[in-house]
């Protein structure tokens, strides 16, 4: 395999997968990240399994590393899938502040790749203030897998999807 490897532009981010939620305890969110491998022949790299580093970073070129996960993904035609878990306190501060990095196989994948946000993301930044002064509270409730949190006219409650 050759030494340089560069990643396609086809890297799908979906962060609406991760959206985060504060409450006492920062909630594990998976990550999706996916996208196609290819040597510097421009050929995708060979099938089969490989170690990934994905590191992020405040910077696009150097920065601070805020967070990294590795794992063997399996590759078909140059293409990878990986779930990365974080928590938003790993991430910087601003959305156009962290850019992934990726390692195949020790080797650096250039460049790093900025993790934009999507537009519910933004929402759920301008939800974080409350316009009102009524004492909500969520942080009492919690919902099982498949629900969602709903308001039925005089209170929050746990909804099936």
């Amino acid at each position: 395999m050759d030494r340089n490897l560069t990643l396609a532009i086809s890297v799908l981010l979906l962060l609406g997968m991760m959206a985060i939620v504060r409450a006492d305890v920062e909630p594990v969110r998976p990550m999706h990240y996916s996208g196609q491998l290819f040597t510097e022949a421009g050929k995708p790299i060979a099938d089969g399994e490989h170690q990934m580093t994905f590191s992020i970073y405040d910077n696009a070129d150097d920065g601070d590393m805020t967070w990294t996960q590795a794992l063997s993904v399996t590759t078909v035609g140059g293409w990878f899938s990986a779930d990365l878990t974080m928590t938003a306190d790993d991430l910087p501060q601003s959305p156009d502040m962290a850019w992934m990095a990726t390692n195949v196989d020790a080797l650096e994948v250039a460049p790093r790749q900025i993790i934009g946000v999507v537009p519910y993301a933004l929402h759920a930044d301008i939800a974080e203030v409350a316009e009102t002064t009524d004492e909500v509270t969520l942080s009492n409730l919690f919902c099982s897998i498949g629900q969602t949190v709903m308001w039925d006219g005089e209170e929050w409650v746990c909804a099936d999807m």
